[in-house]
């Protein structure tokens, strides 16, 4: 009874410009009806340091960074993996004479760490990539309800709709694997950042990055926390949203 009376006050005070249109309702109601269910799916942010910026270029490092919609799996958890350049070309991949120069010009710790790091070849790079991805799967069902536990879906981010994502798959074609996730499963950070941003929320500017730029481990560290936080933000201001309607 309290509830509901909270509820029809908070209506009364809304203002007109903020209210739904009545005709948009039922579509609200069916969108809540095929809903997402968060607890059975977790988020990896992928991040590639590469030798170009198309499909089909050579890939230096991987860098990739788990965290699950729900807030119910531990989002300190990081994948990282160098690459042998002369694997990639064997599998056909390109190094783009721009981006070559392009690496000539970053700062020197950038630069270094592919010196001293161990690299693996793209095939062995990519198997180890997909074994990080499925067992990260495994040990969420951890962190769910025993009479809940089914399959976990895989959402792979990537910073642009042709970068990260369509740079690995092209990897993973080239050595004939299979990715760890399904094709539909490719999602765009830029895109979320920017409904972030249309909501007042600007992550870039609140979750900066911590060590050193074009790692790519690091790279993916920040990105999979802006993204989380976005999603959380925006699912609050929703639900929020709906308790007002």
């Amino acid at each position: 009874m309290l509830d509901n009376l909270r509820l029809a006050i908070a209506r009364a005070l809304i203002p007109s410009k903020y209210e739904v249109p009545n005709h948009l309702y039922w579509l609200i109601d069916e969108a809540e009806r095929y809903g997402a269910d968060t607890g059975h799916s977790f988020d990896v942010n992928i991040d590639l340091e590469t030798w170009g910026l198309t499909p089909g270029s050579a890939i230096r490092a991987i860098g990739a960074y788990a965290t699950a919609p729900s807030g119910k799996y531990p989002r300190d958890n990081g994948f990282s993996v160098y690459i042998h350049d002369q694997s990639c070309i064997d599998a056909g991949l390109k190094m783009d004479p721009g981006t070559v120069k392009w690496w000539e010009d970053q700062s020197e710790k950038a630069k270094n760490q592919f010196l001293g790091a161990q690299k693996e070849d793209l095939r062995a790079a990519l198997t180890q990539l997909n074994e990080w991805i499925t067992k990260t799967g495994y040990d969420q069902t951890a962190y769910m309800d025993r009479h809940d536990r089914g399959p976990i879906t895989v959402h792979v981010w990537g910073n642009g709709a042709v970068m990260d994502i369509a740079l690995l798959e092209a990897a993973y074609r080239a050595v004939d694997l299979q990715p760890a996730w399904e094709w539909w499963a490719s999602q765009d950070c830029r895109t979320m950042e920017r409904l972030a941003r249309q909501c007042g929320l600007d992550f870039r500017r609140s979750i900066p990055i911590k060590g050193e730029p074009h790692v790519a481990l690091n790279d993916a560290r920040v990105q999979g926390k802006r993204m989380y936080a976005a999603q959380q933000s925006i699912l609050a201001l929703v639900k929020l949203g709906k308790a007002l309607m």
